[in-house]
């Protein structure tokens, strides 16, 4: 290893020492407002932490109740537990927010919604986190008539009922479909359906306002004597179709 220009003999052993922190797991370091954790905070998928008592050389016994304590006084509180996560060893440190889930039933009691745990949210370091600003050009003054077109055009193509898990895989779908009429010796595959496609409907009933949309941006651009973006030509690219021929797209 060199080190301030002089050549330092280290063995691997010493290299993995140097290189480890602390022991894999996780370490409690305080408590903070669960409010204080902010969307752009999410920049990793989270894991979803709970005890385990029996199955596992790893097991704690009562974990299950301490765990347990812990959610009810932190949902009660609105707090969210800070602390320090080693997946493996020889692993980084890493920053993780603990938010609390309760348990759930449905209302006969019988069928469990959501088991008893925490979410672990993976937190960026402050060099993680940028400050982006996007100013307008010198002169550039946006149109309220724009603003407003645009804000009816976001309103409308919210999905409100959308919820994670209520769409399901299209690949998988159709695998299972294939699985079942060859079990089955039937003739074809059961058609499934691609939740995933775009709403030919719903977008036809709403090509007014997008055409609204369009139509003011064309006015604003004439006003500031600049092109739309949308009319500005793109370069072509090339795709391949499902019969195998090249086409140019703009």
């Amino acid at each position: 290893v060199e080190l301030c220009g002089r050549h330092v003999p280290m063995s691997r052993e010493e290299l993995q020492e140097v290189k480890r922190f602390f022991e894999p797991g996780l370490h409690l370091l305080g408590f903070k407002p669960a409010a204080m954790l902010k969307p752009h905070h999410r920049i990793f998928h989270s894991y979803f932490v709970y005890p385990n008592e029996r199955g596992s050389s790893n097991a704690v016994t009562g974990s299950t109740a301490l765990v347990s304590a812990l959610i009810d006084q932190l949902s009660q509180r609105k707090l969210m537990a800070i602390a320090r996560y080693i997946p493996r060893r020889n692993s980084e440190p890493v920053l993780v927010a603990l938010l609390p889930q309760t348990e759930s039933a449905d209302a006969s009691g019988t069928e469990q919604l959501q088991p008893p745990g925490f979410h672990m949210i993976r937190l960026p370091w402050r060099e993680e986190i940028r400050d982006l600003e996007l100013p307008m050009p010198d002169g550039v003054v946006l149109p309220t008539a724009l603003a407003d077109v645009a804000r009816e055009v976001v309103r409308a193509m919210r999905i409100d009922g959308f919820r994670p898990g209520c769409v399901e895989n299209p690949v998988l779908q159709r695998h299972f479909a294939a699985l079942q009429a060859l079990a089955l010796g039937e003739d074809a595959p059961e058609n499934t359906v691609d939740m995933l496609r775009p709403d030919v409907a719903a977008l036809q009933e709403k090509e007014p306002m997008l055409g609204a949309w369009k139509e003011a941006i064309e006015v604003a651009s004439a006003a500031m004597a600049t092109t739309p973006a949308f009319s500005q030509k793109r370069p072509q690219a090339t795709f391949a179709s499902e019969d195998g021929s090249l086409r140019a797209v703009r």
